[in-house]
């Protein structure tokens, strides 16, 4: 049962769907059997984007919450948390979620930030009802689904663009330029400027248009050897 609580296009929904069956179907066998993939915002979880059927939807669930799990870990150091079984891990920082998780008959999970540059744009989330082995197969099939996962999600961010410019040739020129900013400042190539640009609006909340703006009137700063720190955020195109 494929499920959604955060609007998106419909045709970015089939791509995360048809990414995450794709990879539930590889899977098969490994003992994850249920995946769902949420955005963040402010460093929570803000929406589910899909869930592959309701124990991915009752796990979305609980963490939000009881505010910790996995999830926040992932989202807290940028990486991935992966837990063969939870009836063996040690959980000093989400006691509630490792009590009532096992009520939801999870036992392995396996969860990846989605991270693009200093921004967490979301995360992935696949759980199974059994203990799970890892070996480094299955760590690479997780961490190529994250990566495609990522891709889809500013994807979204960069189909609202579309709209918001219009054809507007001006509108255009200030992303071209933040886009060349960025590059310049964080040391990439111009597709990665691109893709942080869209990484920082999509986990602001805010517009590309509008990040692109604070940019191009040195508002606002991408710094490739730190994180972007609150305030910071706040002047993003709020000026």
């Amino acid at each position: 049962m494929a499920d959604s609580s955060f609007p998106v296009p419909p045709s970015s929904q089939l791509i995360v769907e048809s990414l995450c069956l794709a990879a539930l179907d590889r899977l098969h066998g490994t003992g994850l059997t249920s995946a769902s993939v949420a955005v963040r915002s402010g460093g929570s979880l803000v929406g589910l984007v899909y869930a592959s059927d309701q124990r991915a939807r009752d796990l979305y669930e609980l963490e939000s919450c009881v505010g910790d799990g996995p999830s926040s870990a992932a989202f807290g150091r940028f990486g991935p948390v992966l837990i063969e079984d939870l009836a063996m891990h040690p959980s000093p920082d989400w006691p509630v979620f490792a009590s009532e998780s096992s009520c939801l008959g999870i036992a392995s999970m396996c969860v990846l930030s989605l991270v693009s540059g200093h921004i967490a744009v979301g995360v992935l989330a696949l759980c199974g009802c059994a203990p799970i082995t890892l070996d480094d197969g299955l760590i690479a099939e997780l961490l190529t689904l994250a990566d495609r996962l990522l891709l889809a999600l500013l994807a979204i961010n960069a189909d609202a663009l579309g709209h918001q410019l219009g054809g507007a040739g001006a509108s255009a020129a200030v992303v071209h330029q933040a886009a060349g900013m960025i590059k310049v400042q964080l040391g990439v190539t111009i597709e990665d400027a691109v893709v942080a640009l869209h990484a920082q609006a999509f986990g602001t909340g805010q517009s590309v248009m509008r990040v692109a703006t604070a940019v191009v009137a040195r508002q606002f700063r991408f710094a490739s050897d730190s994180n972007v720190d609150d305030d910071d955020q706040k002047r993003v195109g709020r000026t």
